[in-house]
Protein backbone atom coordinates (compact mmCIF):
# COMPACT_ATOMS: atom_id res chain seq x y z
CA UNK A 1 0.00 0.00 0.00
CA UNK A 2 1.61 3.42 -0.62
CA UNK A 3 1.11 6.46 1.50
CA UNK A 4 0.31 9.60 0.18
CA UNK A 5 3.52 11.29 1.46
CA UNK A 6 5.50 8.95 -0.54
CA UNK A 7 5.58 11.49 -3.51
CA UNK A 8 8.69 14.11 -2.52
CA UNK A 9 6.34 17.21 -3.67
CA UNK A 10 3.51 16.22 -0.80
CA UNK A 11 6.56 15.35 1.71
CA UNK A 12 8.35 18.77 1.43
CA UNK A 13 4.60 20.48 1.10
CA UNK A 14 4.13 18.74 4.69
CA UNK A 15 7.17 19.34 6.36
CA UNK A 16 7.06 23.34 5.30
CA UNK A 17 3.34 23.42 6.84
CA UNK A 18 4.34 21.67 9.95
CA UNK A 19 7.93 24.35 10.10
CA UNK A 20 5.17 27.36 9.41
CA UNK A 21 2.98 25.86 12.65
CA UNK A 22 5.91 25.42 14.75
CA UNK A 23 7.41 29.01 14.07
CA UNK A 24 3.44 30.47 14.69
CA UNK A 25 3.68 28.47 17.77
CA UNK A 26 7.30 29.95 19.04
CA UNK A 27 6.13 33.37 18.60
CA UNK A 28 3.05 33.24 20.35
CA UNK A 29 4.89 31.59 23.09
CA UNK A 30 7.61 34.47 22.97
CA UNK A 31 4.44 36.93 22.48
CA UNK A 32 2.98 35.50 25.83
CA UNK A 33 6.43 35.58 27.23
CA UNK A 34 7.33 39.34 26.67
CA UNK A 35 3.88 40.66 27.41
CA UNK A 36 3.97 42.00 30.96
CA UNK A 37 7.16 43.49 29.87
CA UNK A 38 6.49 45.98 27.17
CA UNK A 39 6.03 49.63 28.38
CA UNK A 40 2.76 51.40 27.92
CA UNK A 41 2.76 55.27 27.07
CA UNK A 42 1.41 55.72 31.11
CA UNK A 43 4.37 54.55 31.88
CA UNK A 44 6.67 56.74 29.81
CA UNK A 45 4.65 59.82 30.99
CA UNK A 46 5.26 58.94 34.71
CA UNK A 47 8.90 58.98 34.05
CA UNK A 48 8.91 61.76 32.17
CA UNK A 49 7.09 63.95 34.88
CA UNK A 50 9.23 62.28 37.55
CA UNK A 51 12.49 63.50 36.08
CA UNK A 52 10.83 66.94 34.84
CA UNK A 53 10.15 67.55 38.93
CA UNK A 54 13.59 66.69 39.79
CA UNK A 55 15.02 69.01 37.29
CA UNK A 56 12.92 71.57 38.01
CA UNK A 57 13.48 71.48 41.66
CA UNK A 58 17.19 71.23 41.62
CA UNK A 59 17.82 74.04 38.89
CA UNK A 60 14.74 76.23 40.18
CA UNK A 61 15.00 79.80 40.13
CA UNK A 62 18.14 80.69 41.66
CA UNK A 63 21.04 79.90 39.85
CA UNK A 64 22.95 79.87 43.17
CA UNK A 65 22.00 77.83 45.98
CA UNK A 66 23.27 79.73 49.67
CA UNK A 67 23.27 77.96 52.69
CA UNK A 68 23.67 80.23 55.59
CA UNK A 69 25.32 78.87 58.74
CA UNK A 70 26.87 79.73 62.14
CA UNK A 71 30.06 80.19 60.10
CA UNK A 72 28.42 81.94 57.19
CA UNK A 73 25.64 84.95 57.85
CA UNK A 74 25.24 87.53 55.22
CA UNK A 75 24.56 91.18 55.77
CA UNK A 76 21.12 92.39 55.12
CA UNK A 77 20.16 94.91 51.74
CA UNK A 78 17.01 95.99 49.96
CA UNK A 79 18.63 95.04 46.81
CA UNK A 80 16.45 93.90 44.24
CA UNK A 81 19.05 92.59 41.65
CA UNK A 82 19.17 88.69 40.93
CA UNK A 83 22.08 86.70 41.00
CA UNK A 84 23.56 85.02 38.08
CA UNK A 85 25.60 82.38 37.31
CA UNK A 86 29.40 82.99 38.59
CA UNK A 87 32.17 81.56 40.55
CA UNK A 88 31.45 81.58 44.21
CA UNK A 89 33.70 82.69 46.61
CA UNK A 90 32.38 82.09 49.95
CA UNK A 91 34.13 83.77 52.76
CA UNK A 92 33.39 82.36 56.51
CA UNK A 93 34.71 82.81 59.70
CA UNK A 94 36.60 79.09 59.47
CA UNK A 95 37.59 79.08 55.89
CA UNK A 96 37.72 80.24 52.07
CA UNK A 97 36.02 78.05 49.58
CA UNK A 98 35.63 78.43 45.82
CA UNK A 99 32.31 76.84 44.72
CA UNK A 100 32.18 74.31 48.00
CA UNK A 101 36.15 73.48 47.72
CA UNK A 102 37.79 74.99 50.89
CA UNK A 103 40.88 76.82 49.60
CA UNK A 104 42.38 77.99 52.69
CA UNK A 105 41.54 78.17 56.83
CA UNK A 106 41.43 80.84 58.63
CA UNK A 107 42.58 81.53 61.49
CA UNK A 108 41.44 84.37 63.79
CA UNK A 109 39.68 85.74 60.95
CA UNK A 110 43.26 85.62 59.07
CA UNK A 111 45.07 83.59 56.41
CA UNK A 112 47.68 81.87 57.81
CA UNK A 113 51.36 83.71 56.55
CA UNK A 114 52.90 80.66 54.94
CA UNK A 115 49.44 79.98 52.69
CA UNK A 116 50.68 83.89 51.03
CA UNK A 117 53.09 84.70 48.59
CA UNK A 118 54.55 87.30 50.48
CA UNK A 119 54.27 86.11 54.18
CA UNK A 120 52.14 88.16 56.30
CA UNK A 121 51.83 91.04 55.03
CA UNK A 122 51.07 89.95 51.45
CA UNK A 123 47.83 90.10 49.96
CA UNK A 124 48.44 86.71 47.73
CA UNK A 125 46.68 83.72 49.01
CA UNK A 126 48.42 80.84 46.98
CA UNK A 127 45.51 77.96 47.27
CA UNK A 128 42.71 80.41 46.65
CA UNK A 129 44.61 81.51 43.57
CA UNK A 130 44.79 78.21 42.39
CA UNK A 131 41.45 77.29 42.77
CA UNK A 132 40.30 80.24 41.08
CA UNK A 133 42.96 79.64 38.00
CA UNK A 134 41.07 76.61 37.54
CA UNK A 135 37.82 78.22 37.46
CA UNK A 136 38.88 80.71 35.11
CA UNK A 137 40.24 78.08 32.89
CA UNK A 138 37.00 76.08 32.80
CA UNK A 139 35.37 79.63 32.06
CA UNK A 140 37.57 80.28 29.00
CA UNK A 141 37.15 76.83 27.99
CA UNK A 142 33.09 77.76 27.76
CA UNK A 143 33.63 80.73 26.43
CA UNK A 144 35.81 79.35 23.50
CA UNK A 145 32.75 76.84 22.64
CA UNK A 146 30.25 79.34 22.84
CA UNK A 147 30.48 83.09 23.70
CA UNK A 148 26.96 84.31 23.95
CA UNK A 149 26.09 81.49 26.74
CA UNK A 150 28.84 82.95 28.84
CA UNK A 151 27.40 86.07 30.29
CA UNK A 152 29.56 85.95 33.53
CA UNK A 153 33.04 85.61 32.62
CA UNK A 154 35.31 87.45 34.75
CA UNK A 155 32.84 87.38 37.45
CA UNK A 156 32.92 86.47 40.95
CA UNK A 157 30.20 86.30 43.39
CA UNK A 158 31.59 86.73 47.19
CA UNK A 159 29.59 85.59 49.78
CA UNK A 160 31.10 87.33 52.90
CA UNK A 161 30.26 86.80 56.47
CA UNK A 162 28.95 90.09 57.99
CA UNK A 163 32.08 89.53 60.50
CA UNK A 164 34.70 89.66 57.82
CA UNK A 165 37.42 92.46 58.14
CA UNK A 166 38.11 94.45 55.30
CA UNK A 167 42.05 93.07 54.84
CA UNK A 168 41.02 89.17 54.36
CA UNK A 169 38.19 90.70 51.57
CA UNK A 170 40.78 92.85 50.43
CA UNK A 171 43.43 89.59 50.27
CA UNK A 172 40.56 87.91 48.51
CA UNK A 173 39.70 90.46 45.75
CA UNK A 174 43.06 91.13 45.21
CA UNK A 175 44.28 87.05 44.44
CA UNK A 176 40.88 86.70 42.67
CA UNK A 177 42.25 89.89 40.15
CA UNK A 178 45.21 88.08 39.99
CA UNK A 179 43.39 85.17 38.40
CA UNK A 180 41.81 87.43 35.53
CA UNK A 181 38.21 87.80 37.86
CA UNK A 182 37.69 91.75 37.08
CA UNK A 183 34.07 92.18 38.37
CA UNK A 184 32.60 91.32 41.53
CA UNK A 185 29.01 91.36 43.05
CA UNK A 186 28.67 91.00 46.75
CA UNK A 187 25.69 88.73 47.54
CA UNK A 188 23.78 89.58 50.48
CA UNK A 189 20.26 88.63 52.12
CA UNK A 190 17.69 91.32 51.65
CA UNK A 191 15.47 92.56 54.40
CA UNK A 192 12.67 90.25 56.20
CA UNK A 193 14.94 86.98 54.75
CA UNK A 194 15.11 84.90 57.73
CA UNK A 195 18.54 83.33 57.98
CA UNK A 196 19.26 80.10 55.51
CA UNK A 197 16.45 80.74 53.74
Amino acid sequence: MQMPYDDPSQVAEVDELLERRRKDRLKARRARDLGGMTLGITSLMDAFTIIMIFLLKNYATDPVNIQQSDVLNLPFSQSKEMLERATVIAITTQAILVDDVKAVDLRQGAVDPSNKRDGATGFFIEPLFQLLQNSMQKAKAMRSRNPQAVTSYGLAMVLGDYRVNYRLLSEVLYTAGQAEFNRFKFVIQRKGKKKGG
